[in-house]
């Protein structure tokens, strides 16, 4: 982890009180620092103090994330994000709520850089573009799909099918357009090669998916 990283990490990681719990904590709040950088490096208009606040609310939003879905768990995380919305700026709102669902493109991107770090490894900045890149065209997508009415339970057969191939669709324009502006950001074609075989995978589950969720009128379609 970079010496600045480590730095926002400790100012979220609490007390040795509990040696174990406090493992778990620090281990959170690393993750913070990562899943949430690319917003933490643009808050310059924030005060430290105002960081290291905003960065206690993200860390406690990410620990009501994994805990069961409770009453009280559902009104502590609804005041972290209230408290987090009235730290930001409405650009750097909506850039937390991209990163917010970011856990598996991140997971990926770290898998994708980690395979590829002895052959052609990444710099920070191309991990950032990847990452940033992927998430907008992503939430693109989810637009698209959440419009096409595919996910809805009332829809007939014919519906249904119409409704796949509007889908399948923007999943491939997604693929493309996504690859297409992710390649002016990588430093070499083997990157770049390395990178639209290893994301193929996950467009074919994902397609996958589309194809389960329409259904019986699907059957042996394309």
């Amino acid at each position: 982890m970079e010496p600045k990283a480590a730095q926002k990490a400790d100012e979220v990681t609490p007390s040795r009180a509990q040696p174990a719990t406090d493992t778990e904590e620090s281990t959170i709040a690393q993750y913070v620092v990562e899943k949430y950088r690319f917003l933490l490096d643009d808050l310059r208009y924030l005060e430290a103090t105002r960081v290291g606040q905003l960065q206690r609310a993200l860390l406690a939003r990410e620990q009501l994330a994994g805990e069961s879905n409770t009453a009280a768990r559902s009104d502590a995380l609804a005041r972290a994000e209230s408290e987090i919305r009235g730290m930001l700026r409405p650009a750097d709102y909506a850039t937390y709520e991209t990163l917010r669902e970011s856990d598996l493109e991140l997971y990926k991107l770290n898998e994708y850089a980690g395979g590829i770090s002895n052959v052609a490894p990444l710099s920070e900045a191309d991990r950032k573009a990847i990452l940033k890149t992927k998430l907008a065209y992503k939430e693109r997508f989810r637009q698209l799909l959440l419009d096409s009415g595919l996910q809805r339970g009332d829809l007939g057969a014919a519906e249904r099918e119409y409704a796949y191939a509007i889908a399948s669709r923007a999943l491939q324009d997604y693929q493309r357009s996504y690859l297409q502006e992710v390649r002016q950001y990588l430093t070499s074609d083997e990157q770049y090669a390395l990178l639209s075989n290893y994301e193929s995978s996950e467009f074919n589950d994902e397609l996958s998916r589309l194809r389960a969720t329409a259904g019986v009128a699907l059957q042996g379609g394309s």
